[in-house]
């Protein structure tokens, strides 16, 4: 543990310290922050001269490799105080290769979106409009021969051609298919409206707020790795958890075919009424 520290705070050191840095230390999935000695990662965050806006690098806690950097128009804004993005995003890979590049502008995708093999040869580059995906995808086989060209306007897909690496055209499918409840949205915000119960006791003394709840969704279509990564009170939290634990089986996410875990986040709002309060 006592080397840990050193390293994070040696790497702020030769970013040169101000009183406008601090770091954080997070879980293994990422989303939950925990103490020191529980870390997977820790992350720096530097505030911009205007002390609102500024970056956070994330590290790897075991040999301080640099995971990810984000830029920040507000460190604390946006709905759920999370920051506004703002500018270039970066990731790597665990060899210190680019894995990705993108573009924020008012806290959402827009312009080029690009990502790397971990060899260095690009895998794809796509487009983004305001958070949606716009004009050519092209995606490449890690030896260099291109493999797919979708073409998408407003996030709809227009067109798409698939190819072996000789350049023979394949039967087409989507590079990607994001995870669906069974049924699609309606369905799911129907299922959470149905099994969702205020806990009494929060109800009674008026505790509320927006619980987020972050998990995978298993390439079996199964839910796991759930952690409330905004937290209200403990009776919301658990109920949260629970309704998520007993889903049904989602369809999985599916990258070039193929089944793959991927994560998801669901908030649940509980607002009480004070009217109502002295009822219960």
């Amino acid at each position: 543990m006592k080397s840990v520290l050193l390293t994070a705070f040696f790497i702020l050191f030769t970013l040169g310290y101000t009183s406008a840095q601090t770091i954080k230390y997070y879980s293994k999935s990422g989303r939950v922050e925990v103490p020191a000695a529980e870390a997977h990662y820790f992350e720096v965050e530097e505030k911009n001269k205007q002390g609102w806006g500024g970056m956070r690098t994330r590290y790897l806690i075991s040999d301080s490799s640099k995971v990810s950097l984000f830029n920040y128009s507000n460190l604390n804004g946006g709905l759920f105080g999370r920051g506004n993005l703002e500018g270039m995003h970066y990731e790597w890979h665990p060899n210190g290769k680019l894995k990705t590049e993108a573009v924020y502008v008012a806290n959402e995708l827009h312009g080029p979106y690009k990502s790397w093999y971990e060899s260095g040869q690009l895998h794809y580059i796509q487009h983004y409009q305001n958070y949606k995906l716009q004009d050519t995808l092209k995606a490449y086989y890690e030896t260099g021969e291109l493999r797919r060209i979708e073409v998408y306007d407003q996030n709809e897909l227009v067109s798409g051609k698939l190819f072996d690496k000789e350049g023979k055209e394949l039967e087409f499918f989507r590079m990607v298919e994001m995870p669906a409840f069974k049924g699609g949205e309606e369905q799911l915000m129907r299922h959470l409206a149905r099994n969702t119960v205020y806990p009494k006791s929060a109800y009674k003394r008026g505790a509320g707020g927006f619980v987020i709840v972050a998990f995978v969704i298993s390439k079996t279509g199964t839910i796991k790795d759930i952690e409330v990564v905004q937290s209200v009170a403990p009776e919301l939290d658990a109920e949260a958890v629970r309704v998520v634990q007993n889903m049904p089986t989602w369809e999985p996410a599916l990258i070039e075919g193929e089944p793959e875990d991927m994560a998801f986040t669901l908030p649940f709002r509980f607002h009480a009424s004070t009217k109502w309060n002295n009822k219960l």
